[in-house]
């Protein structure tokens, strides 16, 4: 297949995969590959680039799925980017095309897709080859916008590119300090404009409004002349760019104007703005005001004096410039205006307080308003230092460490406030080891605070002794068997062996605690029935007696351990220390075996199953136990290849070293029965027979005597096995 062909089959088959990816966008994932051909990798990007650009026109221009279709074309290219199959940089190129071709309303509904994208456009390899291209989509659909008309959609594209951005982003900063000179405001500064036409001008749009003036009306409207009107408009040139004040003629120009304004404003209250708000309710529009930039028509301006929001934009606007005029040795500060003069700073100063003063007493909340604003100018001022300082990097600073930083404004040291403590500050302080920190970890709550401290080391907490969850296994079945005395009189109904939260506690509790749930219970039909059995073997198995032992021994035996049952035969009581062992009878061909089990449960006692075994039962299992079996009992023990490697190194004393290694590891868990079910595990039934005859289930002794019988000599003296008391 030639170059040609190869382009052409790559290039259908991207054509059918966008037909059929932009049928469901949403469900469907793209895992197919282009046919290759002779192609390299470069040309295929380069296919599957202007496949998409194509799909992209095509939904565009001709309307085919709409904005929808569009969307989905964007969302290919992101699944196309992560298979490798183009550039990362084509889903940035495709949402500057669509912007580009769309109208504004159709891009306040694109630009929700662009924000619920954010963490694939942050991602590492997409930033860095994207953010140039988002940067230059966002200032072009901001150019495009109006701020009065788009102000929500404007507010969107700037805090996305906040939450894309880092903190110390540059490529939004104004580092030069530069003024947008080019925010011209007009008015009518005519030759034609004097005293006596703005006066009729004033007069008409006065009466035009209402026919009914009084006599402080007409007091207002002879304040309000044509020089007002020029000096309050004029201050805008000022705001626009405040260098201007550092020239002498230009200062004192401002200085006139900006006291005339302020004096205005302190005569003429608002008191009917202010009863307006208060009568105005809950349902009153008077947050959703439009104001554009600046109307600076004649016929307007004694209604922008009497408006709360309009002057409140002048006053706030004052603030600005005389924070700008205090500021000192500021990089971005021309050289002849780095210092202001002593009659600027104290002319600042006192009409500062009287600005702050205005808006105190405009309604409403002139009081949070004039706190708000001092907030922000002074955030603002901290943003001017680091700007100042150069835009270093920030850094978590340590907590504990005292900051020194120094107020520009008036230069005066303060000591920062210590940083908060978060609840992933102290468990990031743990130590190498894994040990807990030595400092109080802070959940973030008093309560949950001091539950965490009573023992930060969270597996000592564990073996505490108050967390034993599983109680003894007489302990819970006490009062179980008091009732089934049969002088109790308790009635069956209230017997708690029938109960089935009861039921439910105890099977769990014998499967955990006693080997005696392991044993076939086939003969019981009911839980009940079973619970009564393994609570009469608890409470009346009985130690093994010599032959020459009289029955009176082993009926004070029965009365000190607290026996259920009166005295019984000689034959009865043979009969129960058989059953507490754990033995059964057998047909004759398994004679040899009930041979041995009756020796090991006539020279045998009672085991604690919850107790860690001896060194002398240790001893015993490492005498007995093949070394070809020593590795896969370790492993049943939850010992790692590395600790196993260090103990075959002792090939005499590795199974002791092991057994004594887990019970200091395990603590309360490394109990007898632990380790007779990990024996069994492991196929060592005759290990558990030598050593805990009585703990041995009665399925394994078969298989027990039958290991014995290959491995060994038939049983002489010294190889009883051995008696566990």
């Amino acid at each position: 297949m030639n170059k040609e062909s190869s382009s052409t089959a790559v290039s259908r088959f991207y054509s059918e995969l966008m037909t059929t990816f932009l049928r469901d966008p949403k469900s469907c994932n793209i895992i197919a590959k282009p046919p290759q051909g002779s192609l390299i990798e470069a040309d295929l990007k380069s296919i599957c680039e202007q496949s998409l650009r194509d799909a992209l026109y095509s939904n565009v221009k001709m309307k085919n799925l709409g904005l929808s279709g569009c969307l989905g074309v964007i969302e290919a290219s992101i699944q196309l980017v992560n298979l490798n199959q183009c550039a990362h940089n084509l889903p940035f190129v495709l949402l500057e095309d669509m912007f580009e071709c769309i109208t504004v309303s159709e891009c306040e509904n694109a630009f929700s897709f662009v924000e619920i994208k954010i963490d694939t456009w942050r991602s590492e390899s997409m930033l860095s080859a994207g953010k140039n291209y988002l940067l230059r989509m966002c200032n072009n659909l901001l150019r495009r916008l109006s701020t009065f008309r788009n102000t929500v959609l404007c507010g969107r594209i700037q805090l996305f590119l906040a939450q894309l951005l880092p903190l110390d982003e540059k490529s939004a900063l104004n580092i030069m300090g530069a003024f947008n000179l080019d925010n011209v405001t007009s008015f009518a500064t005519d030759p034609e404009v004097n005293e006596e036409t703005f006066a009729h001008i004033l007069n008409d749009s006065t009466n035009n409004d209402s026919m009914d003036t009084d006599a402080s009306t007409k007091a207002k409207d002879r304040a309000i002349d044509y020089n007002l009107y020029k000096k309050f408009w004029s201050l805008q040139d000022y705001f626009r760019n405040p260098n201007q004040c550092y020239d002498k003629q230009k200062w004192a120009a401002f200085t006139t104007n900006a006291s005339t304004v302020l004096k205005i404003f302190a005569q003429h209250k608002l008191e009917n703005v202010a009863m307006r708000t208060v009568t105005g309710g809950p349902d009153s529009d008077e947050e959703n005001v439009y104001f554009p930039k600046n109307l600076t028509s004649e016929k307007l301006f004694d209604l922008q004096l009497g408006d709360v929001n309009f002057r409140r934009h002048v006053l706030v606007q004052m603030l600005v410039l005389f924070q700008y005029l205090l500021m000192k040795d500021v990089k971005f500060k021309p050289a002849s205006c780095q210092s202001a003069p002593d009659d600027m700073v104290s002319w600042v100063n006192s009409n500062q307080e009287k600005v702050y003063a205005l808006l105190q007493e405009s309604p409403p909340n002139g009081d949070l308003l004039v706190k708000t604003l001092k907030h922000i100018l002074n955030r603002e001022q901290i943003w001017n230092s680091w700007k100042n300082a150069g835009c270093p990097a920030y850094v978590k600073a340590n907590a504990e460490r005292e900051i020194i930083t120094e107020s520009p404004a008036a230069g005066t040291t303060t000591k920062a406030r210590t940083r908060r403590t978060y609840i992933g500050d102290s468990f990031a302080a743990l130590r190498e080891d894994g040990a807990p920190p030595s400092k109080k970890l802070n959940l973030g709550n008093k309560e949950l605070t001091s539950l965490w401290n009573i023992e930060p080391d969270n597996l000592k907490a564990c073996r505490a002794e108050n967390r034993r969850i599983f109680p003894e296994v007489k302990d819970f079945f006490r009062e179980a068997a008091e009732q089934l005395e049969p002088g109790a009189g308790v009635e069956e109904e209230y017997l708690l062996v029938l109960k089935p939260n009861y039921q439910w506690c105890g099977l769990r509790l014998l499967a955990r605690r006693s080997t005696l749930f392991f044993q076939p219970n086939s003969q019981f039909k009911t839980v009940p029935d079973f619970l009564k059995a393994m609570i009469d073997k608890t409470f009346n198995a009985k130690p093994a007696v010599k032959p020459e032992s009289t029955i009176m021994s082993v009926d004070r035996t029965s009365i000190a351990n607290g026996s259920m049952t009166p005295n019984r035969t000689t034959a009865d009581n043979e009969k129960t220390i058989t059953q507490a062992n754990g033995t059964e009878e057998m047909d004759d061909g398994a004679s040899a075996t009930t041979n041995n089990e009756a020796s090991a449960g006539d020279n045998s006692a009672l085991v604690d199953e919850c107790r860690a075994p001896s060194d002398s039962e240790m001893t015993a299992m490492a005498t007995h136990i093949p070394k070809s079996n020593l590795k896969d009992l370790a492993v049943q023990l939850d010992f790692k290849d590395e600790e196993i490697d260090a103990l075959e190194k002792d090939p005499d004393s590795w199974c002791v070293s092991m057994l004594r290694l887990w019970v200091e590891r395990e603590g309360e868990e490394a109990s007898v029965s632990n380790l007779v079910q990990s024996l069994l595990d492991v196929e060592l039934p005759h290990i558990v027979f030598r050593v805990y005859p009585k703990l041995l289930p009665s399925q394994y002794r078969k298989k027990a005597m039958e290991i014995l019988e290959e491995t060994e000599k038939p049983a002489d003296e010294s190889d009883e096995p051995m008696v566990v008391s």
